[in-house]
């Protein structure tokens, strides 16, 4: 170097996941020791007045490091304040001639280096800043150790449009562009720059890709690759079993060779014909087009899951209570009768005995599982995440759900069915005996709030209760309006208000019944009962004649209400039939 350099730090780091995926390598980059790049404000090539200087390379162990020359331009003068008072501290590469193993990039050429506002590689960082001077007129150095707070990595940025080549070979643009990406130039200026070999080379890129499947075009190269399983790859790029090709020709898979020349008007004829480029291609001999485009790519690693998500099954159970044994029994005197009355006494007369009728009821358990299995090929196979503890994550979730929705509704099963959760086992609040669920009816939404206040005068369950209803209904009762067209209700808050009840609880369960219901009830007069081994348990087991892994989640549990009177169902009362008028 032989003047002080401006600025100096990574413009790029070795083994560190970058935002877009990729790990830049060893020695990725060391053709590039010692050249000179320009230095470009966030890779925005479409103007010269986005160039700011230029950044000398060195490649080091640890990356390639770069020593930053401001220029004196307008632009230069306004990113140079930036470095200088540390607002700007992050560099990022333009690199091409990508060739990758996998995620990892192993070999390319830097083309320029950026000044951005936030990099794709974290290590990719402004060290060393001389761009301040001390009294005597000298250079003073500041060491600047930024932190990232975020990485981003932004879409590419502007083609060309009516390019027939740069449409087509847009399939085997191979560049690695970090943080936001520069204007692009069309591949005819970009072939214009490339000496003769490398012409025949791009050519015989592009055949090989179509009459040999080649899936990556970085592997498609004359020296010799070694890939992650130590496979040697060998091929060479200037001709195909014994054909000699020359600059500016392709040969197709029917043996038959294309020039320069045919190549565009193929790519021009798909667009100016309006016809497909496959159509355009097989009338020039090349049959097989699909080997052009890229994988499908997995965007989720782990299958999401497609399923209810208001069914609010956490929350129902979380407010049962549990008892630690299996057999629920519950005992009731009725104090409601006439004879349960304390009496007055007249002196002289024969005092009564007070009488009332005492009564029980008993719950027994019910097993409930789910039953799951995997072939033990495809567990090994399944390398991307963990697919035992996913599906175990599967089978727990469902198996709550449905203990939920048990509780509140039954299982929705027809009584004969083998898989039916017996209601005497985990009794259903909606079905459950009138002793311990009370029944009414409302006519519509509007006349629900009142049809609660006057059913709630029967109710005896502990403290105060919550009313359980389907999203639907909810909604319809915060869309209330008064005569005026006013909302009646300002938050769900004045709603339970109105009717005495803490609050509620929506769950999708509610949706599942033929005719709108809801249900009054405070949950911890429900209570599910389990004695120990009972609880839920997972067992997993391998079957060596069929090479499986099997799997089981389950539980030994009953259900009910223990206490008389403490819920109230309301059913939305079917509409009376109209009578036509007589006469």
């Amino acid at each position: 170097m032989t003047k002080k350099y401006d600025f100096a730090g990574w413009v790029t780091k070795n083994d560190i996941r970058c935002s877009d995926g990729v790990t830049i390598k060893h020695d990725s980059f060391r053709d590039d020791n010692g050249k000179t790049v320009p230095l470009v404000w966030q890779h925005d090539h479409k103007t010269p007045d986005n160039i700011l200087g230029h950044v000398e390379l060195e490649n080091r162990p640890e990356g390639v490091y770069g020593y930053g020359y401001f220029n004196e331009s307008m632009m230069a003068e306004s990113a140079k304040e930036s470095v200088r008072h540390g607002d700007i501290s992050a560099m990022s590469i333009f690199a091409t001639k990508i060739k990758k193993r996998g995620t990892d990039v192993i070999h390319g050429k830097i083309r320029e280096v950026s000044l951005v506002l936030s990099g794709a590689n974290p290590g990719a960082l402004i060290e060393h800043v001389n761009l301040a001077h001390d009294e005597s007129g000298e250079y003073e150095e500041f060491v600047l150790y930024p932190g990232i707070d975020e990485i981003e990595h932004t879409e590419g940025g502007e083609r060309m449009e009516n390019d027939p080549l740069e449409k087509a070979l847009d399939y085997f643009d191979d560049e690695i562009e970090h943080a936001e990406s520069a204007a692009g130039k069309t591949i005819g200026s970009v072939m214009e720059t490339l000496s003769d070999m490398q012409l025949d080379a791009v050519a015989q890129l592009i055949t090989n890709m179509i009459t040999e499947g080649v899936g990556d075009p970085a592997l498609a190269q004359s020296e010799e690759t070694t890939n992650e399983e130590d496979t040697t790859v060998k091929h060479s790029v200037f001709n195909n079993e014994g054909t000699t090709l020359k600059h500016g020709e392709v040969l197709t898979d029917e043996g038959t060779v294309l020039s320069h020349s045919d190549i565009n008007e193929m790519f021009g004829d798909a667009i100016t014909n309006k016809s497909t480029l496959k159509e355009s291609m097989i009338s020039h001999g090349i049959t097989n087009i699909e080997q052009l485009f890229p994988d499908a790519h997995n965007v989720n690693v782990q299958p999401i899951w497609y399923k209810d998500q208001n069914t609010n099954t956490q929350a129902i159970l979380s407010r049962i209570s549990k008892s630690p044994f299996a057999r629920i029994k519950s005992r009731y005197a009725n104090l409601t009768e006439a004879e349960a009355r304390a009496k007055g006494y007249i002196k002289g007369k024969e005092k009564k005995e007070q009488f009332f009728s005492l009564a029980s009821r008993e719950t027994t358990p019910q097993t409930i599982y789910k039953k799951q299995k995997l072939d033990r090929d495809d567990v090994i196979d399944i390398t991307d995440f963990d697919v035992v503890s996913w599906m175990n994550t599967e089978m727990r979730f469902m198996l709550d759900e449905e203990i939920a929705r048990a509780t509140l509704i039954g299982d929705g099963r027809d009584v004969a069915s083998d898989d039916k959760i017996n209601e005497t086992k985990i009794r259903p609040i909606v079905s459950d005996d009138d002793l311990y669920s009370l029944k009414a009816t409302f006519a519509d939404p509007a006349d629900f709030v009142a049809s609660v206040i006057k059913a709630k005068k029967d109710y005896r369950g502990s403290g105060s209760p919550v009313i359980v209803l389907s999203p639907t209904l909810m909604s319809e009762l915060r869309l209330l309006k008064d005569t005026m067209g006013r909302y009646i209700y300002d938050n769900d808050t004045q709603i339970a208000a109105r009717m005495g009840v803490s609050g509620f609880l929506e769950s999708s369960f509610m949706d599942e019944l033929e005719t709108q219901t809801a249900i009054l009830v405070n949950l911890s007069d429900y209570t599910l009962g389990s004695s120990k081994g009972g609880q839920v348990t997972t067992f997993d087991d391998f079957d060596i004649d069929f090479n499986q892994m099997k799997y089981l989640i389950e539980t030994r549990l009953s259900g009910a209400l223990t206490t008389p009177h403490s819920a109230i169902v309301l059913t939305l009362a079917a509409a009376e039939p109209e009578v036509p008028p007589v006469g």
